[in-house]
């Protein structure tokens, strides 16, 4: 079952990354780029208090690290995709 598990955290880590990237291009298009920052850097933050509350609590289901993996997943590529509305905005698109 560990197998199993591990591949549904893969693909939620994945859906939440596919999300993650699509929220920092539509929204750097309709607010401006520091505050969509803001709000990325925010929500990662949220994500890591979440992930230390494993150290002071045990979960029993898989639920749990399903939500953490989907929450990683729009943290990481909205940051990442995030910087890259940055370095096309600030080098005209010349990346």
């Amino acid at each position: 079952a560990d197998g199993l598990h591990l591949g549904y955290l893969l693909m939620v880590a994945g859906v939440g990354a596919v999300i993650g990237a699509f929220l920092a291009g539509y929204l750097t298009d309709k607010i401006k780029t520091t505050q969509v920052g803001i709000c990325i850097i925010l929500f990662t933050i949220l994500t890591m208090i979440m992930s230390f509350l494993v150290f002071y609590y045990k979960f029993e289901t898989i639920m749990y690290a399903l939500t953490l993996g989907f929450m990683w997943g729009i943290s990481f590529n909205a940051l990442e995709s995030w910087l890259f509305v940055c370095c096309s905005k600030i080098y005209k698109g010349k990346i």
